[in-house]
């Protein structure tokens, strides 16, 4: 959603065309039921009681059907039969009328709601400026129902929910004011009402939807944000330092309640600043707020007009403090915990201490906590492709405990679990950038699985969900770096789904059993419970917030290109591995060094790396679990098998091996993951001579995993040299102006923008040359004209010569036969540059109130007025312009791109320099 500057104005008003409906109300009301409209009498503007002028007199105004009769319409506005109550005219709108109306009572949206739609033949009435009553013909839509909204300052008329419609007041009638309501135009049938535009209709439905976040974000907030935003009063506008200081306090509690999306900071800030609001900057300042609401003591010292210790009292979600030294630190936890987890993260080894302390209270699997922790890792980094984890295992063996005893450690707000639908994740507006989702024992469909697969292909950007609603078109999304951890007892039957998750298996071995068992029999005679939080556990979770609280990671491995890989084959496990080595690293950034914006991994973080990995190699290069690999290297070699035979392998039953070898739709399991495992139906005779049809699964190939030792190692010879080269072609990178920002894409920095302008010029000067092969004579003028046109756009980079020895043409004059006055004098505007136009401009606009942070060089206004001039030129040819605001307004909205780079109030400017001017592009 994005706001425009402009428009102030709802429509410049025709008096001609609206006179004949602003007759006297007698007049009109016939008129009025001739449209078919049922109208209804309204008090006195000069009554003394409730809503002058527009309280109706009739107790079921709301349920009428029909329109009035004739002596009912005499009895109410015919003055002449001695009739002194002087009624205003009331109309119910929705379905027994025809027509639905929008009541802008404040044109804070106003530009917003009607850019770039043709508004000449729109049924308008009003009685002064910025407000007015827009005619459509009835909507049948349940979410543009009868409603006033506080906030945008909008009301629909339309159908009650409970029946009837709402009341507006017709022109000619007076309001209390003693102004006039008047019409834009005649209106000759409901025909000459025009439909709503879907584009209107979209943009009015996204501001309700807008309204109703923000209140009930507000409803979540503390006392002092709901009197700022009470709907009784039109909210202050907060300028200068203590104004800024304000909104950002605002913000924040609204953001950490829910109210944190992009278009909710645009929402808001044009809620705030009105007509003084800047997309660019309010972008910007939303995105750099963080959602932790302020301590009370804080608002009560910057801002004692709006707060108190009263209306600043409540428990809100305040996870840092800064304290004097500049060191952040998590106030839910004791002072104790806090010192032993900077402590762990400064000096110890904090990956070991979080998968010891899992290990606690899930004895053995030490690879599923290993896994895990890499995974919570992934959700930090800018620059890893997410891993997600997906324990299997026989029932009852421990595959879910494992996954729950690990996000027993991390902070309540890092996890979501639970059951899941294909698409509830979109709509789940709790749901933040980093969450872990966990679900156990999950069935995929369809639907699910594409949802999840779009997720993690989008681990660093938003996954967005496009839908209709109620014949609207609608979007949501789940946000980045969603981990997701799934439990099942079966691999994926979707083998995409296989390459994008971290298998690993629970320990089924009787000593495995045998170590559970002891271990539950210590825990049931010490008395501890499963959900226990001792400082083991407050200490794992502090280190989570301490690393998460102030920055996100860059993490890189310098001897990238030391690494001896041997399972290229399967081009996703590299990744994967490079994801575990930067997790493990992340646990250790407080004691590696950071070079410009990355924290460098070391060869200790690649070994534990390694170690983790050999313990998936087998599991993740095959997408199978440990019982699927039992089975196929016990197949391996044999010829036919049947699911009688794979059921005593595993120790399950007859249908569990047919699940395992089909899937349960009979179109996954092995024989979708497996290349040279197949099955067929075969005719086995009985000793009685009967013949019976079984299933058998033939396999001859070999696994050929026998060996994970050696997957990955690193020449140590090359650590050295390599150091030195990383720094120096890193530096060459950032010298180049790239960074890493919020996620893995890179932008191009203000310190040197060489680079990238050079590789433009570049371009230019290729397609120059392309075209100079194709146009060897100057007899094609227009491809001279696009020939010195497209110079002039690489000022100081580039002339004739550059393009080598051979010139466009012999002659640097453009030949064609159009009038001079058509002709761009000035290589890149096309205006007289012997005027001086541009650096006239620049010169008054550095005298005025000009906006000077827009950066506009004399090149830029050139463009702008040639435009302006060329606009001008087709809609008036003598230059006689009687309404230059209209004018202007007809140009912002045929040239969006000056609009919005310049601002509707600047063009103004402009367009008004060159009228005092004169039109040059006369001469």
């Amino acid at each position: 959603m994005k706001y425009l500057p402009g428009t102030l104005q709802l429509l410049v008003w025709d008096e001609v065309r609206g006179e004949g409906m602003n007759e006297d109300i007698l007049s009109s009301a016939f008129k009025y039921k001739e449209l078919g409209w049922v109208i209804h009498p309204l008090s006195s503007p000069y009554d003394d009681g409730p809503a002058p002028g527009k309280r109706p007199i009739l107790s079921n105004w709301a349920n009428l059907e029909v329109p009035p009769t004739d002596s009912q319409i005499k009895k109410w506005w015919d003055c002449s039969n001695n009739n002194s109550k002087q009624y205003n005219i009331g109309v119910v709108c929705g379905r027994v009328s025809g027509i639905t109306v929008i009541d802008i009572d404040d044109d804070i949206f106003l530009d917003y709601l009607i850019d770039g739609i043709d508004i000449s033949d729109w049924l308008i009435s009003k009685r002064i400026e910025n407000r007015g009553h827009i005619f459509f013909q009835h909507e049948d839509d349940t979410e543009l129902i009868n409603h006033e909204y506080s906030y945008i300052k909008i009301d629909i008329r339309n159908d009650n929910t409970k029946g009837g419609g709402g009341n507006l007041v017709l022109p000619p009638s007076i309001h209390c004011t003693g102004e006039q309501y008047r019409w834009n135009r005649e209106i000759i049938s409901n025909d000459d009402i025009p439909k709503m535009p879907d584009i209107f209709k979209n943009r009015l439905i996204h501001l309700i939807y807008e309204e109703n976040r923000l209140k009930s974000a507000i409803t979540k907030c503390r006392a002092w944000v709901k009197e700022f935003f009470d709907p009784k009063r039109t909210p202050d506008i907060l300028h200068g330092g203590d104004g800024r200081r304000l909104m950002i306090a605002l913000c924040a509690e609204l953001k950490a309640n829910g109210f944190d999306s992009k278009d909710d900071g645009e929402f808001i800030s044009r809620l705030i600043y009105r007509h003084d609001f800047d997309h660019k900057i309010s972008s910007y300042q939303w995105s750099r707020i963080e959602g932790y609401p302020w301590r009370s003591e804080m608002l009560c010292t910057e801002f004692p007009q709006y707060c108190n210790e009263i209306n600043t009292r409540g428990k809100v979600p305040e996870p840092m403090l800064v304290s004097e030294t500049g060191q952040e630190e998590i106030e839910e936890y004791p002072e104790h915990v806090l010192e032993w987890a900077k402590l762990l993260l400064e000096k110890g080894d904090a990956f070991k201490f979080i998968v010891d302390t899992w290990n606690q209270y899930h004895v053995g699997d030490r690879v599923i906590g290993e896994a895990c922790a890499c995974a919570v890792a992934s959700t930090y980094m800018t620059n890893s492709k997410g891993l997600h984890i997906k324990p299997s295992g026989d029932s009852g063996k421990g595959k879910s405990d494992g996954a729950k005893k690990f996000l027993h450690l991390l902070p309540e707000n890092k996890i979501l679990c639970g059951s899941l639908s294909a698409k509830s994740m979109f709509y789940n507006p709790d749901l933040t950038k980093g969450t872990i989702i966990y679900t156990d024992d999950v069935q995929l469909n369809d639907d699910m699985v594409a949802t999840i697969k779009q997720s993690i292909t989008n681990f660093q950007t938003t996954t967005e969900h496009n839908t209709v609603k109620k014949q609207e078109f609608q979007q949501y999304s789940i946000p980045p770096r969603i981990s997701w951890w799934m439990t099942s007892v079966l691999g994926f039957d979707d083998d995409q789904m296989g390459n994008r998750f971290l298998g690993v298996d629970v320990d089924a071995t009787p000593e495995q059993d045998e170590r559970v068992f002891q271990h539950q029999a210590r825990m049931e005679r010490l008395g501890i419970t499963e959900d226990i939080v001792n400082d083991d556990v407050l200490v794992c979770r502090a280190v989570f917030d301490i690393l998460g609280s102030n920055e996100e990671y860059k993490i890189v491995f310098p001897y990238t290109n030391c690494i001896r890989w041997n399972n290229k084959d399967n081009r996703r496990n590299f990744g994967m591995f490079m994801d575990i080595l930067k997790s493990v690293t992340f646990y250790n950034v407080k004691q590696r060094e950071k070079f410009h914006d990355a924290y460098l991994a070391t060869v200790d973080d690649f070994r534990r790396a390694k170690s983790i990995y050999k313990g998936l190699a087998e599991s993740n290069a095959t997408n199978l679990t440990e019982t699927e690999l039992k089975v196929m290297r016990w197949m391996s070699g044999k010829h036919e098998v049947d699911a009688r035979q794979i059921a005593d392998l595993i120790g399950k039953s007859e249908t569990t091996a047919k699940y395992l070898m089909r899937g349960r739709n009979g179109d996954g399991g092995l024989l979708s993951k497996v290349t040279g495992l197949f099955s067929q139906n075969v005719t086995i005779q009985s000793s009685d001579s009967r013949s019976t049809r079984k299933t058998v699964y033939c396999y001859d190939n070999r696994l050929g995993l026998n060996s994970y030792e050696d997957v990955v190692n690193i020449d140590v010879d090359c650590i050295e040299k390599e150091y030195d080269n990383f720094k120096t072609e890193y530096e060459q990178l950032v010298s180049g102006g790239y960074h890493t920002l919020s996620h893995d894409h890179h932008i191009k920095c203000d310190s040197d923008k060489s680079i990238t302008i050079d590789r433009i010029y570049n371009t230019i000067i290729y397609t120059i040359t392309q075209k100079q092969k194709m146009y060897s004579t100057c007899e094609n003028s227009q491809f001279q004209h696009d020939y010195h046109n497209t110079l002039s756009y690489i000022p100081g980079k580039m002339c004739e010569s550059e393009l080598g020895s051979e010139n466009v043409c012999d002659s640097d004059v453009i030949v064609c036969d159009s009038d001079p006055q058509d002709l761009p004098k000035d290589d890149k505007t096309g205006i007289n540059s012997s005027t001086n136009f541009g650096h006239s401009l620049s010169h008054h606009c550095s005298n005025t109130d000009f906006d000077q942070s827009l950066g506009l060089n004399d090149g830029d206004l050139k463009l702008l007025a040639y435009d302006m001039t060329s606009f001008v030129k087709k809609k008036y040819p003598n230059f006689v312009i009687d309404d230059i605001k209209k004018v202007n307004f007809e140009f912002c909205r045929n040239y969006p791109g000056h609009r919005q780079s310049y601002g509707y109030n600047n063009c103004l400017w402009v367009m008004k320099k060159l009228n005092e001017d004169g039109w040059w592009c006369r001469t």
